[in-house]
């Protein structure tokens, strides 16, 4: 359901602002479930030492493979995560 803002000072036309369902379930979570999961990739990206592998994250969080490939999506569309070679991911780093 999308969230819709309000007059921007001196608009002649109302401005319209979405926030995406699947982010605000990932964030919000239902019963926090989503966010720990979230937060258990995330931590793994920042603490591997070199690029991994999708396979890698599951089987180090223990999470299921759609799980995990939902959330890389959520990390790649935030610029969390890149990727230096095909299919191999790392934290992004600052600078």
């Amino acid at each position: 359901m999308p969230i819709y803002g309000m007059m921007i000072s001196g608009a002649d036309m109302p401005i319209c602002f979405k926030l995406v369902a699947c982010s605000m379930k990932l964030i919000n979570g239902e019963d926090g479930e989503a966010v720990e999961s979230y937060d258990a990739v995330l931590d793994f990206f920042k603490k591997a030492e070199k690029p991994v592998r999708a396979g890698d994250v599951v089987e180090a969080t223990g999470l299921e493979k759609k799980e995990v490939s939902k959330i890389m999506t959520q990390l790649k569309k935030e610029f969390m995560i890149v990727s230096p070679k095909s299919c191999m991911w790392e934290i992004r780093k600052e600078g």
